[in-house]
């Protein structure tokens, strides 16, 4: 029989789980660099010292919010790989648009990532790629080096879109969601077409 969770345990994981919450209201309010731990145990309402148990400094918050999000966007290249072999333009903007939103939705964190890593946070690309073997295996050997880049290319100009801030909700000028939708997925259909064999 298992034992049940203690108390203390649940309320350490409750306070960790608030202390990394607020990091990710107060990292998409204030941006990563302007944050202060001051910032994020005021969004909390805990103390600095509470803070210290659970994280050394705030990119200790960044960096545990970031790997929560590596795992969902591995999980959003397994599935492009699924998409790919349709070959379905319909499929690949559908694809598209979730992945646009799920962008959306977790831009604080993936902005404040960006700051905290740098090039480094980039390096991950290699690991969606390993999720889209059917793809992969559709590139000759000697040219998966070029595809693991066009992968890490394209990753980047979709991170572009919110650093821009082309309009994913609504329009903006001449760019409107479905324009922006449109042009991504045309764009990575193309880009991630293997060499004919």
């Amino acid at each position: 029989m298992t034992q049940p969770t203690s108390l203390r345990v649940q309320q350490r994981a409750y306070t960790r789980e608030r202390l990394l919450r607020a990091g990710a209201e107060v990292f998409g309010r204030k941006g990563y660099p302007a944050s202060t731990v001051d910032d994020i145990v005021g969004a909390a309402g805990a103390s600095r010292a509470t803070f210290y148990l659970h994280f050394r400094t705030k990119s200790d918050v960044v960096a545990e919010l970031g790997e929560r999000l590596l795992v969902e966007t591995r999980a959003f290249y397994a599935e492009l790989d699924e998409v790919l072999a349709t070959g379905s333009r319909a499929a690949m903007r559908d694809w598209m648009a979730r992945a646009l939103q799920w962008m959306v939705d977790n831009r604080a964190v993936l902005t404040a990532a960006d700051a905290f890593g740098g090039p480094e946070s980039y390096r991950s690309v290699d690991s969606f790629v390993e999720r889209m073997p059917r793809w992969l295996e559709r590139w000759p050997q000697a040219r998966r080096r070029e595809a693991r880049t066009r992968i890490a290319l394209l990753t980047n100009q979709f991170r572009g879109v919110l650093a821009f801030e082309m309009p994913v909700d609504g329009e903006h000028g001449d760019f409107t969601r479905e324009n922006v939708l449109d042009g991504l997925t045309d764009v990575w259909l193309a880009g991630l077409q293997p060499p004919p064999a």
